[in-house]
């Protein structure tokens, strides 16, 4: 037993001191998250936004039932590219999602970002706005405290990003508690090899944590732009804490991919 936690220590500490280097990169993914709380404490609008050296022109709303929406913003030049929701609490209560059989993963088979085993109702929404990517909402029915989201996006595929691989990032942190996640996570493939579901993007907050901050300190708006370490987990993860060029490598993978360009290594 000694022996394996002493692994398992090894494995975390190399896997930080590389992730507060790569997070700390000149040219980063993720630039902050950020919210509004309405005046009422009933709605929540959530952003997870990106660096302005990230660009694409994906983008839509996509209404949830009476509750709000999930909403993709293309970047411009003066805003970045972000992904989030505008969503009313009372979806905690919708009778539909309470009916369904929660889950602990994400469309691609990661588990869902956020506090331990953690099982959440999730709905794929209408999307006939943009072919590239499918939109996720996910609600703690259970414990009702976070909402999320996540958009598997097609171009997000074998080539570049690893089948099973993730890599998350926590913000907002309070007394050793992430009120935020957001992760970017890698396709799912079939025992061929053959890609059945593919990578992208996720977004998660603990709204009822925010909420309660809210009404004790009457601030209504906040932004992290701090955040975490990245981690990464899955099959590859040790690789990838060891091997500084490749995990930098899937972070430009991504900033290509968003941009319609074709992603390469450099040299080929």
């Amino acid at each position: 037993m000694k022996a394996r936690r002493r692994i398992l220590g090894i494995i975390l500490v190399l896997t930080t001191v590389f992730l507060s280097a790569f997070s700390s990169c000149q040219h980063p993914l993720i630039s902050d998250v950020s919210y509004e709380i309405a005046a009422n404490l009933e709605s929540i609008k959530f952003r997870l936004n990106f660096a302005p050296g990230v660009t694409t022109d994906i983008g839509g709303t996509f209404p949830v039932k009476d509750y709000g929406t999930i909403e993709v913003e293309p970047s411009t030049p003066e805003t970045p590219f972000n992904v989030g929701f505008r969503l009313n609490t009372s979806i905690f209560n919708d009778q539909e999602l309470l009916d369904l059989a929660p889950v602990t993963i994400l469309p691609s088979g990661q588990p869902l970002p956020v506090a331990l085993n953690r099982a959440m109702a999730q709905v794929k929404l209408k999307n006939e706005v943009d072919p590239n990517f499918d939109v996720y909402l996910y609600v703690d029915v259970l414990q009702r405290e976070w909402l999320g989201l996540a958009l598997t996006l097609k171009f997000i595929n074998t080539k570049a990003f690893p089948p099973g691989l993730a890599v998350t990032r926590d913000f907002l942190q309070k007394n050793g508690r992430a009120q935020a996640v957001g992760a970017a996570f890698g396709p799912r493939v079939d025992n061929q090899g053959k890609l059945v579901v593919p990578g992208g993007i996720a977004v998660f907050a603990n709204v009822q944590e925010l909420l309660s901050d809210a009404r004790k300190t009457k601030i209504l708006n906040g932004t992290d732009s701090a955040g975490g370490p990245f981690v990464f987990y899955g099959p590859d993860a040790l690789h990838y804490s060891n091997s500084p060029e490749e995990a930098q490598y899937l972070q430009e993978f991504f900033k290509q991919a968003l941009s319609g360009r074709t992603p390469s290594r450099k040299g080929n």
